[in-house]
């Protein structure tokens, strides 16, 4: 439950998961779409799930803050 965290907390929680996904966007990225498929368990498509968290992370921290830590992963 969310309502448990200050606003500070929350914002620590969503740059962590951005940094997650950019970095999981760079691993993927440089893998074959067929292996990736094949080895996630998700039921959902986890290419586009990486892309909506890296823009809901874009539209919660501002686009400034984003491509730092893009930056920063690489």
């Amino acid at each position: 439950n969310l309502d448990n965290y200050t606003s500070g907390q929350l914002v620590g929680l969503i740059d962590d998961l951005a940094i997650a996904a950019f970095a999981l966007n760079k691993i993927i990225g440089n893998t074959e779409p067929t292996i990736v498929q094949e080895h996630w368990a998700g039921k959902d498509d986890i290419l586009l799930k990486i892309k909506e968290i890296i823009q809901k992370a874009d539209d919660m921290l501002g686009s400034g803050l984003v491509r730092k830590i893009k930056k920063m992963v690489g």
